[in-house]
């Protein structure tokens, strides 16, 4: 039995929009953090999308099958970020609530959506940092046509942004 790999492509509608902050992965929670699928009746793949006010959701196509869902989630991301001093700016996993542990150093830290900026503190700042965000969740529903067990099928999913 061969297996399914899908892979999330994104296309904005003016390449100026393209330094906006997105995020777009396949859910790892949702899909048991598999990356590959079984070829025969494959279940849903489940991918997130978080964007900020600046960029809306034109249209979600695939190479195979359907896209359904649009509803939200919450998930959790997790990163390690070093501030180098004060002033540095580190970008964060996701926009959402964020906790920091650092486990040399310290900092005082300020969130402004997907970048934290280290105020003052002891540098350099080593901290684990975990955000906790929401995300509108969908399910790619593919048709994978029979597989040799040597073979792979890739599917695409492409996300078109243009500007809000």
């Amino acid at each position: 039995m061969g297996a399914a790999n899908a892979t999330i492509v994104v296309s904005f509608s003016d390449d100026a929009l393209s330094g906006e902050y997105y995020m777009a992965e396949l859910d790892a929670e949702a899909n048991g953090d598999k990356t590959s699928f079984p070829a025969v009746s494959p279940p849903p793949v489940y991918f997130i999308i978080q964007h900020d006010a600046t960029l809306r959701i034109l249209n979600i196509v695939s190479t195979n099958g359907s896209i359904s869902g649009g509803g939200t989630v919450s998930r959790t991301k997790t990163d390690t970020a070093l501030f180098a001093a004060a002033g540095d700016d580190v970008s964060l996993p996701c926009v959402g609530s964020a906790s920091f542990s650092f486990t040399f150093g310290s900092a005082s830290v300020s969130v402004n959506g997907s970048t934290a900026t280290a105020n003052s503190g002891s540098f350099p700042a080593l901290a684990n940092v975990s955000v906790r965000g929401t995300f509108k969740q969908y399910a790619l529903n593919a048709n994978i046509p029979p597989l040799a067990a040597d073979e792979t099928y890739d599917v695409y999913i492409v996300i078109y942004f243009g500007a809000a």
